[in-house]
């Protein structure tokens, strides 16, 4: 079977209700919703503690598992187990469930769930053939806005598309911490429903899209202090040394696209939509971009990937990986060596 998109998924599970759905992706707010609704179709039934099972890999032994796959339901049409963190499964018990996921039982909506997956392993290629299957992607951060008019809807709110944005800008694309913080909005502005920007402003201080753009900016203006504020400001936010490169990997990428983008003649709606951001964002992307040139995005990319490579493999503290990724950006046009071999290697 064909791996489904989100819209996909939602429409075959209104026509096949029951069998066997292998759910994954890396965005956990959407695999925790699918989660969730079939816990809601268990409980629909009216007999939730006899007929739902939950159970996470690694916790319980696969044949407990695949016995209670087996029982039938009881005054129910069907029985509904839960099986999560498939991609922790070892290759013991990815044989063993490999050959119940050939023959499934037919009551039992057996529901697989997973986070990033490596499609080559058996187990997912049997899946793959025998299974309904959905992949949830993160959204890009120009589909993000939607999401959050879809969460804020979730919660009973309304909520203007200033506030969006603000919430957008404060909080990330995260999808699971978007809801987490409307949450928090709707006990913090009740009894009110409508969600303004002041309200985002006033309960959320500034997180981890907010602080990267700084940090980029620094690099930008070569102001060594600055960017060292960012860099610890990251850290506090729970960020790793790797997850604090990738997120600035991705500013630059941006930026590079962009100046792609201009020299396409691409501008407003449409340039946004190139370079995959939304609109409401694109005068603050240029600005920064103005601050670059193409050569020195391109040069910097480079170093950031080096960078991670070192933190990923090297003896050497991250922390001096991070102050010489500083520095190295920092340095003047006219003296630019982004090389990391031969300054590191005396380290």
């Amino acid at each position: 079977m064909a791996v489904l998109d989100s819209d996909q998924f939602w429409k075959k599970v209104e026509t096949q209700p029951d069998g066997l759905f292998f759910i994954f992706g890396e965005e956990n707010y959407l695999v925790d919703q699918a989660q969730k609704y079939f816990r809601e179709q268990a409980a629909a039934a009216g007999v939730l503690d006899f007929n739902f099972n939950a159970f996470e890999i690694g916790s319980v032994e696969i044949s407990q598992i695949l016995e209670t796959a087996e029982l039938l339901p009881f005054m129910s049409a069907h029985r509904y187990v839960l099986v999560k963190d498939l991609h922790r499964i070892s290759e013991k018990d990815a044989v063993v469930l490999k050959k119940f996921i050939e023959k499934p039982v037919n009551p039992t909506v057996f529901v697989l769930t997973a986070g990033k997956i490596d499609r080559r392993k058996s187990i997912f290629k049997s899946l793959f053939e025998s299974a309904v299957c959905v992949e949830f992607k993160k959204p890009y951060p120009q589909q993000v806005p939607n999401w959050i008019q879809y969460i804020v809807q979730g919660e009973g709110l309304e909520a203007s598309t200033t506030a969006v944005y603000e919430l957008q800008k404060r909080v990330g694309d995260e999808l699971s911490e978007i809801a987490q913080e409307v949450r928090k909005l709707k006990d913090f502005i009740s009894p009110r429903l409508r969600v303004e920007e002041d309200d985002v402003r006033n309960l959320i201080h500034r997180h981890r899209i907010q602080s990267v753009f700084e940090f980029v900016e620094a690099l930008a203006k070569k102001n060594r202090s600055i960017a060292l504020e960012q860099l610890i400001f990251l850290m506090e936010q729970g960020q790793s040394e790797v997850g604090i490169v990738s997120l600035i990997a991705r500013q630059f990428r941006i930026l590079l696209l962009l100046k792609k983008g201009q020299e396409l003649a691409l501008f407003g709606a449409k340039l946004a939509g190139y370079i995959q951001v939304p609109p409401f964002f694109l005068p603050s992307y240029i600005e920064q971009a103005q601050r670059w040139t193409r050569r020195r995005l391109e040069d910097a990319l480079l170093l950031l990937g080096d960078t991670e490579k070192a933190l990923k493999s090297s003896p050497i503290s991250s922390h001096i990986w991070l102050e010489n990724l500083i520095l190295k950006l920092c340095q003047s046009e006219a003296n630019l060596d982004l090389g990391m071999g031969k300054d590191m290697r005396r380290v």
